[in-house]
């Protein structure tokens, strides 16, 4: 048996579905190499980042621990910035509020602007020794900054 999750279907068809998760116990060659494996995710925040963040939970349930560079911004840390983010748009379509695989991710406070990420040298000894995958979808939108 087989059950989906459809997000922002417009028909009862789901012909229009953004993410359609098939979870059966057929495991597919992603699910497969994701399997135990840790991530580490740059851009988590943006529209690029929250997408692949969804699909990895979704598509992926026997991933490892998903890290997420993600730096403090207006007196929000970063825990609570990922926490507001697991509860909106488009997470709350696919995940309950109490759903174990947002325990899953985990902040790492940073900045892609410092130097090394701005990695604290236990959060840079934990990425290293621990992550399989990196994806890097940060960016800057300070179009005069410096190379």
């Amino acid at each position: 048996m087989s059950t989906e999750t459809c997000i922002n279907s417009n028909d009862s068809n789901n012909n229009n579905c953004i993410i359609n998760a098939d979870n059966s116990n057929d495991k597919s060659s992603i699910r497969q190499f994701y399997a135990n494996k840790s991530v580490f995710i740059t851009g988590a925040s943006g529209f690029i980042g929250k997408i692949l963040l969804l699909k990895l939970l979704v598509s992926c349930p026997d991933i490892g621990q998903i890290y997420v560079l993600m730096r403090p911004k207006n007196d929000v840390s970063s825990n609570k910035r990922l926490s507001a983010m697991l509860s909106a748009v488009p997470f709350q379509y696919a995940l309950n509020d109490d759903d174990p695989r947002k325990k899953k991710v985990v902040p790492i406070e940073g900045d892609i602007t410092r130097p090394g990420l701005g990695f604290s040298d236990a959060d840079r000894a934990l990425v290293t020794d621990t992550v399989s995958v990196v994806f890097h979808c940060a960016a800057s939108i300070k179009f005069d900054a410096p190379l």
